[in-house]
């Protein structure tokens, strides 16, 4: 398998990264905390217990039974407590972190136009050394490709596919709204017109915010350079 190139975020990925990392340090801490006192939890148990099991000795020995219950050892009464799973190698990915990987990793090995059902998807994204975080990860998975702008669906239910023109696409409709954003007060004369004009305004400026973003989010998860500045 092709080791995928590292992924280069954009400003906002590693405002939101630095956000997360830091509120996964405080969840560390509050974990540690937790584990620390359910082990001194288990201390005092475990003391308890073999302060039970000596008591229970002595009394066997006295009603002549011997040094242990009829027929049952001490440690039979241990308590097992299953492993944590371990850590994926390069962690466990949210959000927007979902997308970004999981289309580059595509872009990566598949050829374009090539369609994958998404559980082959999920696997690519956990063979890579990722996790996704939630209560069920394929369904988190599954959510979060879905909303990329880069990711169409494909003739068969559950399979999909990148539309790698997307960019190009997004970059022409921002240039469109940006002129129409600009030429907008021009010729401007009655009051009735200047309302429908900042009414309109208003519709442009959140469309080329959504726009932009999902430009921005295109670019990343497909390993594009920037739009140079003109």
């Amino acid at each position: 398998m092709a080791t995928p190139e590292p992924v280069q975020p954009s400003r906002r990925l590693q405002q939101a990264a630095a956000a997360e990392r830091t509120r996964l340090q405080r969840d560390r801490e509050q974990a540690l905390r937790e584990a620390k006192s359910l082990r001194d939890r288990l201390d005092e148990v475990e003391q308890r217990r073999r302060g039970i099991e000596q008591r229970l000795a002595l009394l066997n020995q006295l009603a002549g039974l011997g040094e242990g219950l009829a027929g049952e050892a001490p440690e039979d009464n241990v308590i097992a407590f299953p492993e944590a799973a371990a850590e994926p190698p390069n962690g466990y990915l949210r959000g927007a972190f979902i997308r970004v990987i999981a289309v580059r990793l595509l872009a990566a090995m598949t050829a374009p136009g090539q369609t994958i059902h998404y559980t082959d998807w999920y696997q690519l994204v956990v063979d890579a050394g990722y996790g996704v975080s939630g209560k069920d990860p394929v369904a988190s998975f599954l959510t979060q490709v879905s909303r990329s702008p880069v990711v169409v669906r494909g003739d068969q239910p559950g399979v999909y596919l990148l539309d790698l023109s997307v960019p190009e696409r997004l970059r022409t409709r921002l240039d469109e709204l940006n002129g129409e954003l600009l030429a907008l007060h021009h010729g401007q004369q009655t009051i009735e017109a200047i309302t429908s004009a900042r009414e309109r305004r208003a519709e442009l400026v959140g469309e080329i915010s959504r726009v932009e973003r999902a430009l921005e989010e295109a670019i990343d998860a497909l390993g594009l350079p920037p739009p140079s500045a003109e």
